[in-house]
């Protein structure tokens, strides 16, 4: 028991303050981790949605490359009139 009654002088109690408080005095002292917090919670919500809507964009624009050059360099397939970027676009 007087191990517990010695560390008790030791112990030291947290109480919050009194009444409502915004805590913008300590939001301004931290701005900068909040920043950092916040941007990486932004970054990390919207990272995969920047990856679809550039895959989206990429993967029709790179198959017309390759059909383009395929079709119209190696194997001379007739297009009419239509040309060759706009015949392969076409679903």
């Amino acid at each position: 028991m007087a191990i517990f009654r010695a560390m008790s002088k030791f112990t030291q109690h947290i109480k919050p303050p009194s009444g409502f408080s915004l805590g913008l005095k300590e939001l301004w002292q931290y701005r900068e981790l909040f920043y950092f917090f916040t941007w990486r919670d932004i970054k990390v919500k919207y990272k995969q949605t920047y990856l679809g809507i550039i895959w989206a964009l990429l993967q029709p624009l790179g198959m017309m490359v390759i059909f383009t050059f395929l079709f119209s360099k190696t194997l001379k397939i007739d297009s009419g009139n239509v040309v060759y970027p706009i015949l392969f676009c076409q679903d």
